[in-house]
Protein backbone atom coordinates (compact mmCIF):
# COMPACT_ATOMS: atom_id res chain seq x y z
CA UNK A 1 0.00 0.00 0.00
CA UNK A 2 1.61 3.36 -0.90
CA UNK A 3 0.97 6.62 1.31
CA UNK A 4 2.61 9.57 0.36
CA UNK A 5 1.45 11.73 3.09
CA UNK A 6 3.98 14.75 1.78
CA UNK A 7 1.77 15.27 -1.40
CA UNK A 8 -1.40 15.14 0.90
CA UNK A 9 -3.92 18.14 0.55
CA UNK A 10 -7.16 19.34 2.92
CA UNK A 11 -9.42 21.72 0.77
CA UNK A 12 -12.23 22.66 2.85
CA UNK A 13 -14.25 26.24 2.40
CA UNK A 14 -16.94 28.09 4.11
CA UNK A 15 -19.05 30.48 4.43
CA UNK A 16 -19.43 32.62 7.69
CA UNK A 17 -21.77 35.76 7.14
CA UNK A 18 -20.79 36.97 3.80
CA UNK A 19 -17.04 36.22 4.58
CA UNK A 20 -15.52 33.06 2.65
CA UNK A 21 -12.72 31.55 4.28
CA UNK A 22 -11.21 28.78 2.44
CA UNK A 23 -8.27 26.38 4.08
CA UNK A 24 -5.69 24.29 2.35
CA UNK A 25 -3.62 22.43 4.39
CA UNK A 26 -0.58 20.23 3.32
CA UNK A 27 1.67 17.69 5.05
CA UNK A 28 3.15 19.93 6.81
CA UNK A 29 0.26 21.73 8.69
CA UNK A 30 0.42 24.66 6.92
CA UNK A 31 -3.53 26.69 6.58
CA UNK A 32 -4.12 29.14 4.28
CA UNK A 33 -7.45 31.42 4.76
CA UNK A 34 -9.05 33.96 2.69
CA UNK A 35 -11.28 36.35 3.64
CA UNK A 36 -13.25 39.47 1.51
CA UNK A 37 -13.65 42.47 2.68
CA UNK A 38 -14.53 46.38 2.38
CA UNK A 39 -12.62 49.12 3.20
CA UNK A 40 -15.20 50.23 5.98
CA UNK A 41 -14.30 46.82 7.56
CA UNK A 42 -12.22 47.20 10.41
CA UNK A 43 -9.96 44.30 8.93
CA UNK A 44 -8.71 47.04 6.40
CA UNK A 45 -5.80 47.91 8.70
CA UNK A 46 -4.27 44.41 7.88
CA UNK A 47 -4.87 45.40 4.69
CA UNK A 48 -3.01 48.65 5.15
CA UNK A 49 0.10 47.13 7.31
CA UNK A 50 0.83 44.82 4.50
CA UNK A 51 0.90 47.37 1.89
CA UNK A 52 2.93 49.62 3.72
CA UNK A 53 5.30 47.03 4.81
CA UNK A 54 5.58 45.40 0.92
CA UNK A 55 5.22 48.98 -1.13
CA UNK A 56 6.76 51.25 1.25
CA UNK A 57 9.27 49.97 3.67
CA UNK A 58 10.26 46.83 0.81
CA UNK A 59 9.60 48.43 -2.70
CA UNK A 60 10.61 51.76 -1.86
CA UNK A 61 7.73 53.47 -3.15
CA UNK A 62 8.11 56.94 -2.75
CA UNK A 63 4.46 58.25 -2.50
CA UNK A 64 1.70 57.04 -0.68
CA UNK A 65 -0.46 57.43 -3.65
CA UNK A 66 0.82 54.16 -4.86
CA UNK A 67 0.28 52.57 -1.83
CA UNK A 68 -3.21 54.15 -1.01
CA UNK A 69 -6.09 55.44 -3.59
CA UNK A 70 -9.44 56.55 -3.83
CA UNK A 71 -10.43 53.73 -5.76
CA UNK A 72 -9.96 51.73 -2.14
CA UNK A 73 -13.35 52.61 -0.63
CA UNK A 74 -15.38 51.20 -3.79
CA UNK A 75 -13.12 47.43 -3.63
CA UNK A 76 -13.34 44.04 -2.70
CA UNK A 77 -10.04 43.38 -0.72
CA UNK A 78 -9.18 39.96 -0.54
CA UNK A 79 -6.29 39.13 2.66
CA UNK A 80 -4.67 35.60 2.80
CA UNK A 81 -3.51 34.24 6.37
CA UNK A 82 -1.00 31.68 6.99
CA UNK A 83 -1.62 29.46 9.83
CA UNK A 84 -3.63 32.98 10.77
CA UNK A 85 -1.09 35.55 10.03
CA UNK A 86 -1.44 37.92 7.65
CA UNK A 87 0.87 37.32 4.17
CA UNK A 88 -0.70 38.84 1.56
CA UNK A 89 -3.32 41.39 0.10
CA UNK A 90 -5.28 42.15 -3.82
CA UNK A 91 -8.58 44.00 -4.14
CA UNK A 92 -10.72 43.66 -7.53
CA UNK A 93 -12.42 47.17 -8.32
CA UNK A 94 -14.57 48.63 -11.28
CA UNK A 95 -12.45 51.44 -13.64
CA UNK A 96 -14.44 52.78 -16.67
CA UNK A 97 -16.36 49.44 -16.98
CA UNK A 98 -13.20 47.34 -16.67
CA UNK A 99 -12.93 45.14 -13.52
CA UNK A 100 -9.22 45.12 -12.43
CA UNK A 101 -7.45 43.00 -9.91
CA UNK A 102 -4.32 45.25 -8.10
CA UNK A 103 -2.32 46.19 -5.04
CA UNK A 104 -1.18 42.71 -5.10
CA UNK A 105 0.99 42.19 -2.09
CA UNK A 106 2.96 39.29 -0.61
CA UNK A 107 5.63 39.96 2.55
CA UNK A 108 8.90 39.36 1.37
CA UNK A 109 9.44 36.00 3.97
CA UNK A 110 6.66 33.99 2.11
CA UNK A 111 7.54 35.02 -1.69
CA UNK A 112 8.73 32.09 -4.16
CA UNK A 113 6.10 30.01 -2.32
CA UNK A 114 3.14 30.05 -4.84
CA UNK A 115 1.38 32.27 -2.90
CA UNK A 116 1.10 35.03 -5.04
CA UNK A 117 -0.63 32.52 -7.63
CA UNK A 118 -2.94 31.68 -5.01
CA UNK A 119 -4.17 34.93 -4.19
CA UNK A 120 -4.63 35.21 -7.87
CA UNK A 121 -6.34 32.20 -8.61
CA UNK A 122 -8.70 33.19 -5.24
CA UNK A 123 -9.62 36.42 -6.93
CA UNK A 124 -10.13 34.96 -10.04
CA UNK A 125 -12.42 32.69 -8.31
CA UNK A 126 -14.32 35.51 -6.61
CA UNK A 127 -14.87 37.82 -9.86
CA UNK A 128 -16.21 34.50 -11.96
CA UNK A 129 -18.43 34.21 -8.68
CA UNK A 130 -19.91 37.88 -9.19
CA UNK A 131 -20.30 37.35 -12.89
CA UNK A 132 -17.12 38.98 -14.34
CA UNK A 133 -16.18 38.02 -17.66
CA UNK A 134 -12.59 39.42 -17.93
CA UNK A 135 -9.93 41.07 -15.80
CA UNK A 136 -7.38 43.71 -16.26
CA UNK A 137 -4.47 44.51 -14.57
CA UNK A 138 -1.47 46.76 -15.09
CA UNK A 139 1.61 44.65 -14.29
CA UNK A 140 5.27 46.13 -13.69
CA UNK A 141 7.05 44.60 -16.40
CA UNK A 142 9.50 43.15 -14.00
CA UNK A 143 6.41 40.78 -13.24
CA UNK A 144 4.73 40.63 -16.49
CA UNK A 145 6.16 36.49 -16.95
CA UNK A 146 4.39 35.96 -13.27
CA UNK A 147 1.42 36.68 -14.99
CA UNK A 148 1.62 35.09 -18.28
CA UNK A 149 2.10 32.18 -16.11
CA UNK A 150 -1.42 33.10 -14.83
CA UNK A 151 -3.31 33.11 -18.19
CA UNK A 152 -3.01 36.63 -18.31
CA UNK A 153 -1.92 38.32 -22.41
CA UNK A 154 -0.33 41.85 -22.55
CA UNK A 155 -2.49 44.46 -24.44
CA UNK A 156 -0.44 47.26 -25.96
CA UNK A 157 2.58 49.32 -25.47
CA UNK A 158 4.62 49.52 -22.20
CA UNK A 159 3.97 52.66 -20.28
CA UNK A 160 5.51 54.75 -17.43
CA UNK A 161 3.05 54.75 -13.85
CA UNK A 162 4.69 55.81 -11.12
CA UNK A 163 7.98 55.95 -12.66
CA UNK A 164 8.23 52.15 -13.45
CA UNK A 165 7.38 50.50 -16.90
CA UNK A 166 4.10 49.09 -16.84
CA UNK A 167 2.07 47.16 -19.02
CA UNK A 168 -2.12 46.17 -19.21
CA UNK A 169 -2.88 42.82 -19.10
CA UNK A 170 -6.01 40.91 -19.50
CA UNK A 171 -7.59 37.42 -18.79
CA UNK A 172 -10.82 35.67 -19.56
CA UNK A 173 -12.75 34.54 -16.31
CA UNK A 174 -15.11 32.29 -17.74
CA UNK A 175 -14.45 28.65 -16.76
CA UNK A 176 -13.46 26.79 -19.64
CA UNK A 177 -15.93 23.71 -20.20
CA UNK A 178 -15.18 20.98 -23.32
CA UNK A 179 -17.77 21.21 -26.04
CA UNK A 180 -20.49 18.70 -25.66
CA UNK A 181 -19.75 16.09 -29.08
CA UNK A 182 -23.45 17.52 -30.46
CA UNK A 183 -20.86 20.53 -30.88
CA UNK A 184 -18.16 18.73 -33.39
Amino acid sequence: LFNDTATTEIYTEQIVGSVRCVQETDSDQTCITYQWIKFEDPEFDIVRQLRMKVFKEEMQRPKLSYVFDDYDNTCDHLIMFENSIPIGSTRLLLIDEDWRIGKVCVLKPYRGKGYGRMLMEESQRFARQKGINAILLESVVPQKNFYERLGYTAEGDIYIKVGEDHIKMRKSCLLYTSPSPRDS
